[in-house]
């Protein structure tokens, strides 16, 4: 049994979601998290609408991964270079300006005003972007 003295931190979960700065990260980036899977669904929902085809709902989840996947490693090298912070907020703020911007889209025009699903598939690239550069950060 480990005993611990009162000058030490507390090293338990619940001890670290308390903690001020790893709390407060631990739950923006599970709201983010959660976000970003909802739109996910949500794209391929409306891509099936507009399409009708599996396979435009599973180019969604390609398009938005192809560019996690292949820009990942630059953006660790360049994160190891420069302040993780700014990377962060950089990173989300491209992921929310594409989550923004087809939800204003779809809002302003309806799921059947849209012209085509190359919207869908530009806001999700533009997600992709902004999670290769969250990851290594």
């Amino acid at each position: 049994m480990t005993v611990f003295s009162p000058t030490e931190p507390e090293t338990s979960f619940v001890g670290l979601l308390a903690d001020r700065v790893f709390g407060t990260f631990f739950y923006a980036n599970a709201l983010s998290n959660i976000g970003n899977w909802f739109q996910n669904v949500a794209a391929g929902i409306v891509v099936y609408d507009l399409t009708g085809s599996n396979t435009a709902v599973g180019a969604v989840s390609i398009v938005q991964f192809t560019a996690t996947m292949l820009l990942t490693p630059w953006m660790g090298s360049l994160t190891d270079r420069v302040n993780r912070q700014r990377m962060l907020l950089l990173g989300q703020s491209i992921a929310f300006t594409g989550a923004l911007a087809l939800a204003l889209t779809v809002f302003a025009l309806g799921v059947d005003g849209l012209p085509g699903v190359w919207p869908i598939f530009a806001a999700t690239a533009m997600i992709g972007l902004g999670a290769a550069i969250i990851l290594p950060s």
